[in-house]
């Protein structure tokens, strides 16, 4: 195992258990009721899958493949198939969950009721967004996979012409689709964040402020998407596939660092479960309670 692949092992498990972490933290504290922590718990598990597929890609596509991998894909070659599948799968289900966040800030901003219509519907949304993820991904055409056993890695099978350009079309028009659709709904919710702040009460003020930065920094993080479809032509394969896991990566684990570093009632609650805390308040009550007494230390 190279260097490269020790360190994404050991920040991408650094980065699940933030993950399962915040996915506990939102579903089952009672601080967090707002229908938006249900849609970033759902995009989180995306993220979470995502990343587990992205394992066979990083491991196969090296020189010196464990002879157990090898004999894992002439016992079951489909699997491969799937992985490659899964991967054009997640990046639409990515986008469009980024695209779910980003509307989801606009409609609250515009209805005073539709965090109650998201709590009651955010689950069909995201079962929509997964039924299309898979029609609009058995559009492209999938490289065929071979063992070349002097390299001891898998290699990409070469494609047509046709083929290729048949990719990059789709490639490039569903990257402008998402990409235009995710800028022009921040641009839109932030506007009408503005033109609500003044009608609403302080801590309302301070909420829209706070889940507007994580709809944003979100948006900015699938910019990594676009360059690396930019810059992809001009890499060889082997480097192309890697920065894409890389990409894949750090889109994979943004959301939850991005709540981590940005919400405020995460916040709050990271500092109620700290138990120094609580003993901390303890002495502090006892110390309190034997000056009230006259009794000094």
């Amino acid at each position: 195992m190279d260097i490269l692949l020790k360190i994404s092992l050991i920040y991408g498990i650094i980065s699940v258990f933030f993950m399962l972490f915040i996915i506990l933290l939102l579903t089952f504290n009672k601080r967090f009721v707002y229908s938006f922590y249900r849609v970033i718990v759902i995009d989180i598990l995306i993220n979470f899958t995502c990343w587990l597929n992205t394992w066979p890609t990083k491991v196969l596509f090296r020189p010196g493949v464990p002879d157990s991998f090898l004999q894992i894909h002439e016992s079951y070659p489909w699997l491969m198939l799937v992985s490659q599948f899964l991967t054009t799968f997640f990046f639409h289900a990515q986008s469009l969950s980024t695209i779910v966040i980003c509307a989801h800030r606009l409609i609250s901003a515009k209805y005073e009721n539709a965090n109650k219509k998201w709590n009651r519907y955010y689950l069909f949304v995201y079962a929509g967004v997964i039924v299309f993820s898979v029609f609009i991904t058995n559009f492209v055409y999938f490289q065929k996979i071979h063992f070349d056993y002097e390299k001891r890695m898998f290699e990409l099978d070469d494609v047509s012409y046709e083929q290729r350009m048949i990719n990059g079309i789709y490639l490039f028009f569903f990257f402008t689709l998402y990409a235009v659709s995710i800028m022009i709904t921040g641009a839109l919710t932030l506007q009408q964040v503005r033109e609500r702040l003044a009608d609403h009460a302080d801590q309302h003020k301070k909420l829209l402020r706070r889940l507007s930065k994580i709809a944003v920094a979100h948006t900015l993080v699938f910019s990594l998407f676009l360059f690396w479809f930019m810059s992809s032509t001009l890499m060889p394969v082997g480097m192309a596939i890697e920065v894409l896991a890389s990409v894949t990566d750090l889109v994979a684990f943004s959301t939850t660092y991005i709540i981590l570093f940005f919400d405020k009632n995460v916040h709050s609650a990271l500092k109620d479960m700290i138990p120094i805390r609580i003993a901390l308040g303890s002495v502090g009550d006892v110390h309190q309670s034997n000056n009230n007494n006259g009794i000094t230390p």
